[in-house]
């Protein structure tokens, strides 16, 4: 699947969630590439893997916020998660429209994917996280999604589609990411190939179909 790192809503009501479909109704004989291996497979047969959706509410502490993260890490793959996929902004949270995220973001090798780096070697789990990442010569940030692994960073995507309606405006404080392919992560975890997108991207098809297309399962 493309995975979405979960966002706020915005009031709008919760639609009933359609069961998932039996192996029996899977759709098959697609042959296409699963995956940077290149090995051919048919859209639902991948086998089962455990994934934990980590709900939490992140402030600007960020200490406080990288423990419950690691916290949710180990909690969930101790009840045998091998995925696990935390909120956007996991590192710290948006603030208000004058909070200076520059001064809050951290760059790949900093604290917060540090941590999950520990906590995932530690468990054997593979985690997404949002966080915000500096860019140089940039007041703005990337709001980015990383995957990490027990080896550590395996890969990150920075947000292209930003949520600028309903009053809020979030590139004010973000530059979006390249709408590319050279931005469009697909990570190998055993037979399933995970594509990351985030929060609003889920409204532009043509994000999923580059995942897709890049070998997402």
């Amino acid at each position: 699947p493309g995975l979405s790192v979960g966002c706020r809503g915005h009031g709008r009501p919760a639609r009933p969630v359609r069961p998932l479909p039996t192996a029996a109704e899977s759709v098959t004989g697609t042959e296409r590439p699963a995956g940077p291996i290149g090995a051919k497979a048919a859209l639902g047969s991948v086998g089962r893997v455990r994934v934990a959706a980590a709900q939490f509410a992140s402030d600007l502490d960020k200490d406080a916020n990288r423990a419950v993260a690691v916290g949710a890490v180990r909690d969930a793959a101790a009840r045998g998660a091998s995925l696990v996929v935390l909120p956007e902004a996991s590192m710290c949270a948006f603030g208000g429209a004058t909070t200076d995220l520059g001064a809050l973001a951290e760059p790949l090798d900093g604290p917060f994917v540090a941590a999950l780096a520990l906590a995932a070697a530690e468990t054997g789990a593979t985690v997404i996280a949002g966080t915000f990442e500096p860019v140089p010569g940039e007041t703005r940030v990337h709001n980015t999604v990383v995957v990490v692994g027990e080896g550590g960073l395996l890969a990150a995507y920075r947000k292209v589609h930003l949520y600028d309606a309903l009053g809020w405006c979030e590139s004010d404080r973000v530059l979006p990411g390249l709408p590319d392919p050279s931005n469009a992560p697909v990570v190998a975890l055993g037979e399933l190939s995970v594509g990351v997108m985030t929060c609003y991207d889920l409204r532009f098809p043509e994000s999923a179909r580059q995942l897709v297309d890049g070998g997402a399962t």
